[in-house]
């Protein structure tokens, strides 16, 4: 038996290989991983075959844009992904084809084939979807060919664009216990700062969303459909609320894929936009730049708004828009493992042979110098290779004679852990590709932080805790006003006119049922009015004593002008103002403010 492989897009995509297996009987059996941009298998076959299975990784475009045509001329040729893929692809691929003209989706539909456990191909062939993580639904698949004239079992893992973390429930890369790796057929692309970006837009939606704006989110549908994920469970884990729209696309694969998130709904239809558009809701909408779609529509609404919010999540390769009066953020959230990841995984599994695809020559020349115990490609020819050949691991031709016996002498030292060729399939591990319970900090959000700035803010009389006593670190809740020269210090407040209130409010909730629990008259009805009368004109001057109470216990407070452009806002205030109170403040240095609106005449006065 004979395994061999063949990039088929090197130039362009480099994320397509044909996976070859030939037998003594002169049977060959070939297998598309991917088909993604100027595919063609004809060019690898021979005149009178056809691919024997097409393998789809997920549903990014770049993966899947020869599908069509591929599957239009093999006719007999199933589709293989994971369940996840199969249920939203159909949806996927004809809003992809409103714009880029891929093809009829109805040779898809009819070879589309869902597996989610060991599946035979063709004599001694097997294959397994394993979890990839990347994004919604993603597999890698795993292959058991068996060689049965030399008693082995030969295991290739395809990954697929993967990451080392889950992604919207969806486990991340996964090899089934006891499966050990011969050949590893890897998307070498990595995303260095990932995580980092991730909370940056986490972030920028959750101050905006809270602080009342406006705010539109233009993202890909699984883009889309992975942040309102995180978002939700975000707002579910800091005790907030915020509303969070998906519209058009993203809401259909949300819908489609069964999701069931805090605070999030789905809008696939709108008559109106005032439907999924309001100040304090966060809406997302596709595609990633607003010149088509409902994301169009949608910015046309809020691009004058100087209070409204536009975020752009891409990919790669779209234009930050920067157009309107609104507030702008941009950021590229490529979801890729991070370089050592990536190493990572490759030694955790420590295969014969190392195929890095799906990136650049000289990237993957570099990630290739960490491995010096394995065989490793990092070519962009079309021409077939060798990886296995009658229980013999050629080496490639640029590895010398001593290195190539050095790394045979490692394979045969662990030979003894491998799975026996009389393994029953039915009796192989599996693992599930089926959603998990949400995982935050595992998808990357720094949970932390957010519940550190954003949890629901404590009574504001409760008494500090014992680590802000004894001087450890503590942060302040937003809005709290403390001097300059003494910004650790709590607020001083008159607690004792908060209880007041809170026990003259209670009193009201008494006198109320009570008035309930006696038969009325006219005499009772107007004795309670006027009980009700007396207690509240008590609270509204209580309440309206408690700024003149705050101000009093601050000694340092100072007008200022509000000066504002877009979302940068400055206080402008009088030097000499600042000497009077003693303030010598320096650049950079932390200080907490507290803003009061004055009327016009308090203006004036001041």
């Amino acid at each position: 038996m004979e395994i061999s492989f063949q990039h088929t897009n090197p130039l362009a995509g480099h994320e397509s290989t044909i996976l070859h297996v030939s037998t003594r009987d002169d049977d060959t059996y070939s297998y598309l991983i991917d088909a993604g941009e100027s595919v063609s298998p004809a060019a690898f076959l021979d005149t009178d075959d056809e691919l024997d299975g097409v393998f789809l990784t997920h549903s990014h475009t770049d993966h899947y844009a020869s599908l069509s045509q591929i599957l239009s001329t093999a006719s007999d040729t199933q589709l293989y992904t994971s369940p996840g893929t199969a249920t939203m692809f159909e949806d996927v691929y004809t809003e992809a084809d409103r714009y880029q003209d891929l093809g009829d989706v109805t040779h898809i539909t009819e070879a589309l084939t869902p597996i989610d456990t060991w599946t035979p191909l063709n004599d001694g062939v097997f294959v397994l979807p394993v979890p990839a993580g990347h994004t919604l639904g993603a597999a890698g698949f795993l292959f058991r060919i068996d060689d049965l004239q030399n008693n082995e079992t030969v295991t290739i893992l395809t990954t697929g664009d993967f990451t080392t973390r889950p992604v919207g429930g969806y486990p991340s890369l996964t090899i089934p216990e006891s499966i050990d790796i011969d050949i590893m057929i890897a998307n070498a692309a990595t995303s260095p700062h990932f995580e980092d970006k991730l909370n940056d837009a986490l972030e920028v939606l959750l101050e905006r969303g809270l602080s009342g704006a406006t705010t539109l989110v233009a993202a890909s549908a699984l883009t889309g459909v992975h942040m309102a994920y995180l978002l939700g469970h975000v707002l579910d884990e800091i005790d907030r609320q915020l509303p969070i729209h998906l519209a058009g696309q993203a809401a259909k694969l949300y819908t489609t894929l069964d999701y069931d998130v805090p605070f999030v709904s789905a809008h696939p239809q709108f008559e109106h936009t005032d439907e999924v558009l309001a100040s304090g809701a966060i809406t997302f909408a596709g595609p990633e730049a607003p010149t088509q779609g409902s994301i169009a529509r949608l910015y046309g609404v809020i691009k004058d708004d100087p209070d409204a919010v536009f975020v752009q999540l891409t990919t790669s390769g779209v234009e930050a828009v920067d157009d309107g009066e609104c507030t702008t953020h941009y950021a590229e959230l490529a979801n890729h493992p991070t370089k050592q990841q990536f190493i990572n995984t490759v030694e955790e599994n420590l295969p014969r042979h190392l195929i890095l695809k799906h990136v650049r020559p000289e990237h993957g020349k570099e990630i290739g110098a960490n491995f010096d115990n394995l065989f490793h490609w990092s070519n962009d020819d079309t021409q077939a290779h060798v990886l296995y050949d009658d229980g013999d691991w050629p080496a490639p031709h640029w590895v010398d004679d001593g290195t190539a016996s050095r790394i045979r002498r490692r394979n045969y030292q662990q030979s003894g852990s491998r799975l026996l060729i009389d393994r029953p399939i039915d009796e192989l591990p599996t693992v599930s590709m089926t959603r998990q319970s949400p995982e935050l900090s595992a998808e990357g959000v720094e949970i932390t932080q957010f519940k550190d700035r954003y949890e629901s803010i404590q009574s504001i009389q409760q008494p500090p805790s014992d680590e802000s006593a004894s001087g450890e670190e503590e942060q302040e809740s937003p809005g709290v006003h403390s001097n300059a020269e003494d910004s650790n210090q709590p607020p001083s407040i008159d607690t004792e006119l908060l209880t007041d209130i809170t026990e003259r409010l209670d009193a009201l909730e008494a006198a109320l049922d009570d008035i309930r629990d006696t038969i009325p008259t006219e005499e009772t009805v107007a004795s309670g009015i006027d009980t009700l009368e007396g207690r509240i004109d008590d609270i509204e001057a209580g309440i309206s004593s408690l700024p003149d109470q705050i101000d009093s216990d601050d000694g340092n407070t100072i007008s200022s002008t509000v000066l504002r452009q877009e979302d940068l806002v400055l206080f402008r205030v009088n030097s000499d103002v600042l000497a009077d109170h003693d303030l010598s403040l320096s650049h950079q240095q932390d200080v907490e403010i507290k803003i009061v609106e004055l009327s016009d005449e308090q203006s004036k006065e001041k």
